[in-house]
């Protein structure tokens, strides 16, 4: 896409722990340094989780920009914002990354949040 003048791909969803979320290997495959960061980590294994957690990346491909972030509205619009920032700010990927990992990590951990395999939240 960045032959087509396109300097800034996101994508959304496909970045869980479950074996048919594979965004962020993708990812890697066209950037192997991607900048990846956990969101929320699992113990692989355990129910549906065949990865120990949800990541997002940020790398480049072809001298564009490429962003994964997860599927959920709500936490797309917080990443966003942040992406935005970063970008006005001219910040490295692995700040990027590291950024918008935070943002999503704080949502998680700042709200009443259950896990639908374990049971857990509340």
């Amino acid at each position: 896409m960045a032959h087509e003048g396109y300097g800034l791909a996101i994508t959304t969803g496909g970045v869980g722990a479950e074996e048919k979320d594979c965004t962020i290997e993708a990812a890697l495959r066209l950037d192997p340094s991607a900048e990846t960061r956990y969101t929320v980590k699992f113990t692989k294994g355990t129910g549906r989780h065949a990865k120990s957690g949800v990541r997002i990346a940020v790398g480049t491909a072809d001298g564009m920009m490429m962003v994964a972030l997860p599927g959920p509205h709500d936490e797309v619009v917080a990443a966003t914002g942040v992406l935005l920032e970063c970008l006005d700010e001219q910040a490295t990927r692995a700040e990027t990354a590291s950024r918008i990992a935070s943002v999503l990590k704080a949502r998680l951990t700042g709200s009443c949040h259950r896990h639908w395999a374990s049971g857990v939240g509340c």
